[in-house]
Parts: structure tokens; sequence; C-alpha cells
């Protein structure tokens, strides 16, 4: 085995990719959406931010129909996430903490949940986000994913620099493979970063990626990501986002 299939190896993830579904299925409220939760416990309504306002029902994973799932989710059947609505998460005290300007729920088999329509009077002057009309959406399989160059774990990108420099191994662009899957929302595998790394404190890694271009009604400061990293041993959250 040469020293490239050895690190492609290395470096080479499964993740699941979602995209909008208009094929009409029954049992939507059910499925994955961007711009619509519809699942909740009895006793939950839509969140509130820090200043008392109801938070934005951003997206409903439906873990168990992916494909691939990472292991930060194993044992989960559904996220929901929400957001506050005039773009106070990316303030300069970023990133905010879980529950204060955004919100995820996680539900276990063990949840028993319940369809509710609950949503937010919401004027389009009234929200920065470039709000996206509810869309339901559909998971593929992305078999076999690679990191960009900002995104390779450090002690790997140190051991391809080393080589490099040795003039052992070509420039990273000329063997390590682009994503050639389509633009779509990201479980598992590696975040698809515009300007850099997103980065987290240790101990979490990088779970779901919310991507403006994926769906043409939601803008994300400009057109950017929001991603979302889970600590294994706690199982707290912390969000982070890049853009143009």
């Amino acid at each position: 085995m040469n020293k490239i299939t050895e690190l492609k190896q290395r470096l080479v993830k499964q993740a699941s990719g979602l995209v909008p579904d208009e094929s009409g299925k029954p049992g939507a409220e059910w499925r994955s959406w961007l711009g619509r939760v519809c699942l909740y416990r009895e006793d939950e309504g839509l969140p509130t931010d820090e200043n008392g306002d109801k938070m934005l029902p951003l997206a409903q994973i439906c873990v168990e129909e992916l494909p691939y799932v990472p292991e930060e989710l194993r044992g989960i059947r559904y996220l929901t996430l929400f957001i506050e609505r005039d773009g106070r998460l990316f303030d300069e005290d970023f990133p905010a903490e879980n529950g204060s300007r955004w919100l995820i729920r996680e539900y276990t088999a063990e949840d028993e949940l319940v369809v509710k329509e609950l949503v937010v009077d919401l004027n389009d002057d009234e929200c920065l986000w470039g709000w996206c009309k509810p869309t339901p959406l559909k998971s593929f399989a992305i078999e076999e994913e690679y990191p960009g160059g900002e995104t390779i774990p450090g002690k790997i990108f140190r051991e391809i620099i080393d080589l490099e420099e040795a003039g052992e191994l070509p420039d990273l662009d000329e063997w390590l493979p682009e994503p050639d899957f389509e633009v779509c929302h990201i479980v598992g595998g590696y975040p698809i970063s515009i300007q850099g790394e997103p980065e987290f404190k240790p101990g979490y890694e990088f779970v779901v990626q919310i991507t403006s271009n994926a769906s043409d009604d939601l803008n994300i400061v400009d057109n950017g990501n929001l991603y979302l990293a889970k600590n294994r041993q706690d199982g707290s959250w912390q969000v982070n986002y890049d853009c143009f």
C-alpha cells in the first residue's frame, strides 16, 4: 500500500446528506424538515430565547432514517433545532450557550412524541435570516467524504506537511478528492468550510451542518453554513458558523 492510499483510508468517512424532497410521501410530519418542527413532547412548545421571544423552528432531523448515523447520535431518533430571530446568535459574545439564543432537542425511543403545528408570526423585516419556507427533506448516503485542507485532523495534517517537505508526497490538491456530492445539509462526516475550519472547544465533534445554498430561501448571515458539534462525554452541544 502506498502512502497516498494509506492516508486516504485514514481520512475517509461516511455521512448522510439531506436535500429537498418533493415526493409527497405520507407521514411527512415524522420525517426530516427545514424551516419546520412538527414533533414535540406533550409538555413542550416553542422555546423562548434569553429575551423571552419565541424561537424559530429551523430544522427537524429524523435520525433513524439516515443511512449513516455518527457515533454521537447513536440511540437518538430525532433532533429538532430552534434559533432566535434577529441575528444575535452571532453577537460578539458568540458562541451563545444552548438554550439562550438557539436550542437543540434530542429524542430517543423512550420519548412519547406528538405532532404540533407551532409557528411564529413573522414579517420579513423582523428576521435577519432570510427565512426559509417549510421544506421536507430526504436523505442520501455519502459513501466517501474527505476533509478539505482546513478540516484535516491536526495529527494527520502535520504528518502530510512533513511528507510534503521531505518530497515524499505531492501537494494536497493533487491527491485529496474534493466533495463530489450535491450541495446539501450534512449529518456526520466532515463540515464543508467556506473560510476556515469551524472551531469548537476540546472534546466536541462535528455532527450537523445546515447549509444556506441547499435551500433557496435560507440565508445564514451571508450564504453561510451553521455547524453543530456534540461532546461525547457530557452530551452538550455547541454551535458555530462560516460565511462569505
